[in-house]
């Protein structure tokens, strides 16, 4: 049985909701995506998002376990919280830091890559001094976010080489990867344009080792945007990321399990005010409330119902901060202290990431990435999380 109020004893205190991970799943996925691409491409496992929900940490711990060549992320607190718990492997800092002399002063001190994504970034970290810097070029060749334009990536790190303490030691791009029709010719466009920068790059002598444009969603469209280097997060974590691709890796969720359990079991006694009731009030009801609500992100992580002792059991109401109504009448056993799963299996009963999804609409790792980062994490293999 899972523990009452969590895994460590940091948690022993919080209230009863926990999430499950598998991290030999983890482990897997990137075995996965290492036969795809090949010996020869490296792999820059993606964890932003807390490890899209998952836990940043054992994320990271996992990933360079498995022979990931390195770890992307963006918080620069992230960055630095892996490398000050031991994680070895080369950390990319994308796109989506104020680029100034605090961060660059971090990044060098904990060697983090970090991004240069337009001409004001690329001057700050020019006139930050002479201490060896490492820097990728980010293009933005149609995701509209961060990046420098594909005419001017050249210019760009022809500036860069002038200064002998920066090393340019990549240039990728984010492409915008839209669904239905015309996906893939828009996909297709935007990886022409990338294609065109490394030839620029290529014709005024400017040699830069490494070039990357596959995501989860390129990579699931097959190899041929396969460059030396790809960035997946989803698919490290066994999510869907949407898309046109079309193409079955056999990636592993590793998302096991969200879970709290029952704090209070009643049946409502109302003859007045019916109509101001959290919910519709009916004869023999029985109402069940578990410690998560709306301030932990409930709203984004159910699908209407849960399961208690195996049966589905719907959510009731609007959600308050702390806590959930459900109806547990055609769970007449059910008590306090019983286990109440939002997204697993319990007994012959099973509540997916996709049956979430379906409510909420999105993709699968929206729901991931909704997962709040101060919940308790149990981790192991699956099974015996």
């Amino acid at each position: 049985m899972s523990p009452l109020n969590g895994p460590t004893s940091e948690s022993r205190y919080a209230r009863p909701i926990w999430i499950e991970v598998d991290l030999s799943a983890i482990a897997h996925n990137v075995g996965v995506i290492r036969r795809h691409v090949g010996a020869a491409t490296k792999i820059f496992t993606t964890l932003k998002a807390n490890g899209y929900g998952h836990g940043l940490l054992k994320a990271a711990q996992t990933v360079e376990s498995a022979g990931a060549d390195a770890v992307a992320l963006v918080a620069l607190d992230d960055a630095v919280r892996i490398r000050e718990h031991g994680i070895k492997l080369p950390i990319l800092l994308f796109g989506g830091n104020l680029v100034c002399g605090e961060t660059i002063d971090a990044a060098i001190r904990y060697d983090l890559t970090l991004t240069v994504h337009d001409g004001h970034s690329a001057e700050m970290v020019i006139d930050r001094g002479e201490a060896p810097l490492r820097i990728f070029v980010e293009v933005n060749t149609g995701g509209e976010r961060l990046g420098v334009a594909p005419s001017e990536v050249a210019a760009i790190v022809g500036r860069l080489r002038e200064f002998p303490h920066i090393e340019v030691a990549g240039v990728y791009t984010h492409p915008g990867v839209p669904s239905g029709e015309g996906a893939v010719e828009c996909v297709d466009w935007q990886y022409g344009r990338f294609l065109s920068a490394l030839g620029n790059l290529d014709d005024a002598g400017l040699e830069v080792p490494l070039r990357m444009a596959s995501s989860s969603k390129m990579l699931l469209m097959g190899d041929r945007m396969v460059l030396n280097g790809v960035d997946p997060g989803n698919l490290v974590f066994g999510l869907d990321p949407g898309g046109p691709g079309k193409f079955d890796l056999d990636v592993r969720p590793a998302l096991i399990a969200l879970k709290s359990r029952l704090i209070h079991c009643h049946k409502p006694e109302r003859s007045k005010f019916t109509d101001q009731a959290p919910f519709p009030v009916r004869d023999g009801m029985r109402v069940g409330v578990i410690p998560m609500g709306a301030s932990d992100r409930l709203d984004e992580l159910h699908c209407g119902e849960v399961l208690v002792r195996g049966r589905r059991a719907p959510v009731l109401g609007k959600l308050s901060a702390e806590h959930t109504k459900i109806d547990v009448t055609d769970v007449p056993e059910a008590e306090v202290g019983d286990e109440v799963v939002i997204i697993g299996c319990q007994g012959d009963g099973a509540i997916t990431i996709g049956d979430v999804t379906q409510r909420r609409g999105g993709v699968l790792s929206d729901v991931a990435q909704a997962l709040p980062r101060p919940l308790p994490r149990l981790y192991g293999s699956e099974g015996a999380a």
